[in-house]
């Protein structure tokens, strides 16, 4: 699927934001071991996925 600039752009914004709540969430400590280890899988497939958009932009 090809992504004109406008929908990479929002695209991009809405994985940095999922991002920045994903860190939010890690951080705050409230978190059992469990839900912060799928947290951090998250976050590692999350970087990979805004990596090849930053790219491609």
């Amino acid at each position: 699927m090809e992504f004109g600039e406008k929908e990479k752009v929002v695209i991009l914004a809405a994985l940095n934001q999922y991002m920045a709540s994903i860190e939010k969430s890690l951080n705050d400590g409230e978190l059992d071991e469990e839900e912060s280890a799928d947290l951090v899988n998250d976050a590692s497939l999350l970087e990979i996925i805004i990596s090849r958009f930053e790219d491609e932009a």
